[in-house]
């Protein structure tokens, strides 16, 4: 699932071919590219280390990948905002 958010975060350069040389800002589009192809990546990378540790301390780790998947959605979402230009 992972590799599909970053996959799809990926075609948000594909609007890079349909903006007009005078009309293009090409910064947002590329940061907003790499906010929503890096954004998931970092997400999980970050609850894999956390779910690891809360379960070394024995503690309850649930609730982790839930909380992974919604921020994974709202940093294509924002990604995909900033490409567009808000």
């Amino acid at each position: 699932m992972v590799l599909w958010f970053a996959w799809q975060g990926a075609w948000i350069g594909a609007k890079v071919g349909l903006c007009h040389s005078s009309a293009c800002r090409t910064s947002a589009i590329d940061t907003g590219m790499a906010v929503a192809v890096y954004g998931p990546l970092i997400a999980w990378v970050l609850a894999l280390a956390a779910s690891i540790l809360r379960l070394a301390l024995r503690r309850t780790a649930w609730w982790i990948p839930p909380v992974a998947l919604v921020v994974a959605i709202v940093a294509q979402q924002v990604g995909g905002s900033i490409a567009d230009g808000w």
